[in-house]
């Protein structure tokens, strides 16, 4: 299991080939070397997902792990930022 601040320390190495699955609207990675595949918010699927929220009238969001967010919380803000405090 992977969060997302360990993923973004890992995206830097070449060895994950990744995009955005246009879809789903989420990012995902693969290591060909290791065989893992891992598929991710971040960002840009967050913001997907409260243009969702918002358009349907839906009163808030949650998510799993407040911890697995970067130091900076990006995640968090993204939230924030979009619904309010």
């Amino acid at each position: 299991l992977y969060d997302y601040s360990d993923l973004i320390s890992m995206l830097v190495d070449p060895v994950w080939i990744g995009s955005f699955h246009e879809e789903s609207m989420v990012p995902w990675t693969y290591n060909p070397t290791t065989g893992v595949f891992i598929s991710y918010d971040d960002p840009e699927s967050f913001s997907h997902k409260l243009d969702y929220l918002e358009e349907v009238g839906l009163g808030g969001a949650m998510f799993w792990e407040l911890s697995g967010d970067t130091e900076d919380h990006i995640l968090v803000d993204t939230l924030h930022d979009r619904l309010g405090g």
